[in-house]
Protein backbone atom coordinates (compact mmCIF):
# COMPACT_ATOMS: atom_id res chain seq x y z
CA UNK A 1 0.00 0.00 0.00
CA UNK A 2 1.48 3.08 -1.07
CA UNK A 3 1.69 5.95 1.70
CA UNK A 4 0.57 9.52 1.55
CA UNK A 5 4.01 11.55 1.88
CA UNK A 6 1.46 14.18 3.67
CA UNK A 7 0.23 12.02 6.42
CA UNK A 8 2.75 12.65 8.72
CA UNK A 9 2.85 16.50 7.70
CA UNK A 10 -1.46 15.74 8.49
CA UNK A 11 -0.75 14.76 12.02
CA UNK A 12 1.59 17.28 13.16
CA UNK A 13 -0.52 19.65 12.01
CA UNK A 14 -4.38 18.12 13.15
CA UNK A 15 -2.99 17.18 16.95
CA UNK A 16 -1.83 20.46 17.76
CA UNK A 17 -4.66 21.98 16.70
CA UNK A 18 -7.10 19.33 18.98
CA UNK A 19 -5.16 19.99 21.61
CA UNK A 20 -5.13 24.56 21.05
CA UNK A 21 -8.96 24.59 19.81
CA UNK A 22 -10.83 21.64 21.91
CA UNK A 23 -8.13 20.92 24.51
CA UNK A 24 -7.19 24.51 25.94
CA UNK A 25 -8.13 25.53 28.93
CA UNK A 26 -7.47 25.96 33.20
CA UNK A 27 -7.85 22.90 35.06
CA UNK A 28 -8.09 23.86 38.45
CA UNK A 29 -10.29 20.37 38.72
CA UNK A 30 -10.11 18.57 42.10
CA UNK A 31 -8.47 21.34 43.75
CA UNK A 32 -4.65 21.48 41.76
CA UNK A 33 -3.36 21.58 38.38
CA UNK A 34 -2.11 18.40 37.00
CA UNK A 35 -0.43 18.31 33.90
CA UNK A 36 -0.95 16.12 30.29
CA UNK A 37 0.94 13.20 31.58
CA UNK A 38 -0.45 13.00 34.92
CA UNK A 39 -3.97 12.66 33.18
CA UNK A 40 -2.68 10.71 30.85
CA UNK A 41 -1.39 8.32 33.66
CA UNK A 42 -4.75 8.25 35.27
CA UNK A 43 -6.14 7.26 31.78
CA UNK A 44 -4.37 4.59 31.57
CA UNK A 45 -4.64 3.20 34.85
CA UNK A 46 -8.69 3.84 34.85
CA UNK A 47 -8.99 1.75 31.28
CA UNK A 48 -6.22 -0.95 31.66
CA UNK A 49 -5.75 -1.22 35.70
CA UNK A 50 -3.07 -1.82 37.72
CA UNK A 51 0.03 -1.38 35.63
CA UNK A 52 4.04 -1.38 37.05
CA UNK A 53 6.14 1.83 36.02
CA UNK A 54 7.61 0.36 33.42
CA UNK A 55 4.77 -0.72 31.30
CA UNK A 56 3.42 2.46 32.41
CA UNK A 57 6.65 4.04 30.86
CA UNK A 58 6.76 2.02 27.77
CA UNK A 59 3.17 2.69 27.15
CA UNK A 60 3.57 6.70 27.32
CA UNK A 61 6.80 6.90 25.99
CA UNK A 62 8.33 8.05 28.91
CA UNK A 63 11.71 6.84 30.40
CA UNK A 64 11.70 5.05 33.45
CA UNK A 65 13.39 7.24 35.44
CA UNK A 66 11.14 10.09 34.20
CA UNK A 67 7.83 8.46 35.23
CA UNK A 68 9.62 9.14 39.01
CA UNK A 69 7.82 12.75 39.57
CA UNK A 70 4.84 12.16 38.42
CA UNK A 71 3.71 9.26 39.80
CA UNK A 72 5.16 11.11 42.95
CA UNK A 73 2.72 14.28 42.49
CA UNK A 74 -0.52 11.30 41.97
CA UNK A 75 0.60 8.91 45.18
CA UNK A 76 1.09 12.57 47.23
CA UNK A 77 -1.98 13.84 45.90
CA UNK A 78 -3.92 10.29 46.85
CA UNK A 79 -4.50 9.82 43.26
CA UNK A 80 -2.75 6.56 42.55
CA UNK A 81 -1.35 3.95 45.45
CA UNK A 82 2.03 2.37 44.19
CA UNK A 83 2.84 -0.82 45.71
CA UNK A 84 6.28 -3.54 45.91
CA UNK A 85 5.14 -6.68 43.98
CA UNK A 86 4.69 -9.39 46.84
CA UNK A 87 6.90 -11.36 44.37
CA UNK A 88 10.07 -9.58 43.52
CA UNK A 89 9.91 -6.22 45.41
CA UNK A 90 12.31 -4.20 43.05
CA UNK A 91 9.07 -4.38 40.75
CA UNK A 92 6.31 -1.44 41.42
CA UNK A 93 2.89 -1.57 40.87
CA UNK A 94 0.59 1.63 40.13
CA UNK A 95 -2.66 1.83 40.67
CA UNK A 96 -5.81 4.39 40.35
CA UNK A 97 -7.83 5.36 43.55
CA UNK A 98 -11.38 5.99 44.21
CA UNK A 99 -10.04 9.25 44.03
CA UNK A 100 -8.23 9.41 41.33
CA UNK A 101 -11.13 8.02 39.33
CA UNK A 102 -13.42 11.14 40.95
CA UNK A 103 -10.72 13.33 39.26
CA UNK A 104 -10.13 11.82 36.38
CA UNK A 105 -14.29 11.91 35.88
CA UNK A 106 -14.61 15.38 37.19
CA UNK A 107 -11.58 16.06 34.82
CA UNK A 108 -13.19 14.62 32.03
CA UNK A 109 -16.51 16.24 32.53
CA UNK A 110 -14.91 19.58 32.20
CA UNK A 111 -13.01 18.26 29.32
CA UNK A 112 -16.38 17.36 27.43
CA UNK A 113 -18.35 20.45 28.70
CA UNK A 114 -15.67 22.66 27.17
CA UNK A 115 -15.88 21.12 23.79
CA UNK A 116 -19.44 21.21 23.93
CA UNK A 117 -18.95 25.31 24.06
CA UNK A 118 -16.82 25.08 21.10
CA UNK A 119 -19.17 22.77 18.98
CA UNK A 120 -22.02 25.12 18.07
CA UNK A 121 -19.68 27.08 16.15
CA UNK A 122 -19.68 23.68 13.31
CA UNK A 123 -22.90 23.14 11.32
CA UNK A 124 -24.77 20.20 11.94
CA UNK A 125 -23.02 18.56 8.95
CA UNK A 126 -19.86 19.46 9.71
CA UNK A 127 -20.39 18.30 13.45
CA UNK A 128 -21.69 14.76 11.95
CA UNK A 129 -17.98 14.84 9.73
CA UNK A 130 -15.70 15.81 13.01
CA UNK A 131 -17.66 12.75 15.26
CA UNK A 132 -17.08 10.18 12.15
CA UNK A 133 -13.70 11.14 11.94
CA UNK A 134 -12.80 11.41 15.11
CA UNK A 135 -14.13 7.72 15.40
CA UNK A 136 -12.33 6.49 12.60
CA UNK A 137 -9.25 7.71 13.35
CA UNK A 138 -9.25 5.84 16.85
CA UNK A 139 -10.87 2.85 14.64
CA UNK A 140 -6.85 3.07 12.97
CA UNK A 141 -5.35 3.65 16.10
CA UNK A 142 -6.52 0.88 18.02
CA UNK A 143 -5.18 -1.41 14.94
CA UNK A 144 -1.54 -0.02 15.09
CA UNK A 145 0.08 -2.57 17.80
Amino acid sequence: MDRDPSMSAIILEVFPLIKRRLLRFDDNAGGGTLSPIHIQILSRLNHEGTQTVSELGRELMIAKPNMTPPLRKLAEDGLIARDSDRYDRRIVNVSITDTGRGYLDEYCERVSEYIMEKLPLLSGENLYEFTNALIMVKKVLDKIS
